[in-house]
């Protein structure tokens, strides 16, 4: 066997990693490129998704190789960092971690439809996309984890998905009396055979995939709408799938409502970074918004198996350099507890006190104590506060 890995363009904005064997595909993924927020900050993500290897190829290592060039490919594209929703205990070796819990709202059906409806909701309508991603956009300005949506990335009337692939939802919005689009929601429509192509609606639940909505008004009409679809269906029960400190989940509790998160050593939505030095730099003016009035200064050095970096901060906010002379804090970790600590999913104390070279691995150095002073311990932790990083499912890939 001749295996042969090759890169081509695909009609999207992206790429298809191929590996072929004499010629016949083996394995291939696609890469697509997308803007994400870390903060306020936009950087350059490539999006790992499409990922396959034929039966007959399995457990040959065909997808290590693939792997293995994606790494190379995405440096030499200047890639900041890549986004892919991964199974456990294989993306690790590659320098994946996960970054991102799975969130969720469930309110009952009954409190649902107590939510005042003086506003109505009606179908989203061809030519109105662009006032949604303008919506959506708003709304996720410092939602670390999305995607900026542009109109190349949608189709012309309706979201990609649901909350699963191959997912068709319904979209309703509400509007003021000008006619001004003021929030949305989507719930999935149906249920596709894979191998037929054939859809059976969905009247067994609820799930809506994606809210945005400008004020509470808004965000009750939305609520009473999504329990009106549970009461059409019978179901008890509506699910909601986004950030446990977004405003619409804020607002339901006022009418009762239980939240879910479930975090991961390893799997789910996982991250690493490319370029380390680009995405520091990008991030300047998000460091300097984190630690802005908190009266914080001091040298930070980062050293990681990417190389270095350092942040000095003072009043005039956050400055990202490759070096520092003399820094009060020093942080030695490996890139996917960097990027953890980018996004919000881990504390600095807790990465800094993990000996593990790789996520999901045993350990293989003798435990080592996270030494930061207080002032130190300050600083990093402004630095890299804790949070609610999310990707919605219309945007996975």
């Amino acid at each position: 066997m001749t295996p042969d890995i090759t890169v081509s363009k695909t009609e999207s904005t992206g790429w298809r990693v191929e590996l072929t064997i004499d010629g016949e595909p083996a394995a291939w993924l696609l890469i697509v490129d997308r803007l994400m927020r870390i903060g306020s900050a936009q950087v350059r993500m490539a999006g790992i998704g499409g990922v396959w290897t034929e039966p007959q190829f399995r457990k040959q290592g065909m997808m290590h190789q693939v792997m293995d060039r994606v790494v190379e490919f995405m440096a030499e594209k200047n890639f900041d960092v890549s986004l892919l929703f991964g199974i456990t205990q294989f993306y690790p070796r590659w320098g994946y971690a996960t970054t991102m819990a799975d969130q969720r709202l469930s309110v009952r059906t009954d409190d649902a439809i107590r939510a005042a409806s003086e506003l109505q909701l009606r179908p989203l309508q061809s030519g109105e996309m662009a006032a949604l991603l303008r919506l959506h956009n708003f709304a996720n300005a410092l939602r670390t984890g999305s995607t900026v949506r542009k109109a190349a990335h949608m189709p012309e009337d309706t979201l990609p998905m649901g909350t699963r692939f191959f997912t068709p939802v319904n979209v309703r919005v509400v509007e003021d009396e000008r006619g001004k689009m003021l929030g949305y929601f989507a719930w999935d429509r149906e249920r596709i055979d894979r191998a037929t192509g054939k859809g059976s609606p969905i009247t067994d639940e609820v799930e809506v995939s994606e809210v945005a909505a400008a004020d509470a008004r808004v965000r009750d009409a939305i609520l009473a709408a999504a329990g009106s679809v549970a009461v059409r269906n019978g179901v008890a029960v509506v699910n909601f799938h986004l950030p446990v400190d977004h405003p619409f989940a804020v607002h339901c509790r006022g009418y009762g409502a239980e939240q879910r998160v479930l975090t991961r050593a390893d799997g789910g939505a996982m991250m690493r970074i490319v370029q380390l030095g680009q995405l520091m730099e990008k991030l300047e003016d998000e460091f300097s918004r984190r630690v802005a009035g908190q009266g914080l200064s001091g040298k930070v050095a980062i050293e990681t198996d990417l190389g270095s970096c350092a942040l000095t901060v003072s009043n005039a906010g956050a400055r990202v350099s490759e070096t520092v002379r003399s820094p009060d804090v020093t942080l030695e970790l490996e890139q996917w507890k960097l990027i953890q600590l980018l996004t919000g999913y881990r504390t600095v104390p807790d990465v800094l006190g993990d000996v593990r070279v790789q996520a999901f691995a045993p350990a293989r150095r003798p435990a080592r104590a996270a030494s930061l002073s207080a002032s130190g311990r300050a600083l990093a932790e402004a630095l890299f506060p804790t949070g609610w990083a999310y990707c919605w499912h219309a945007d996975w890939f």
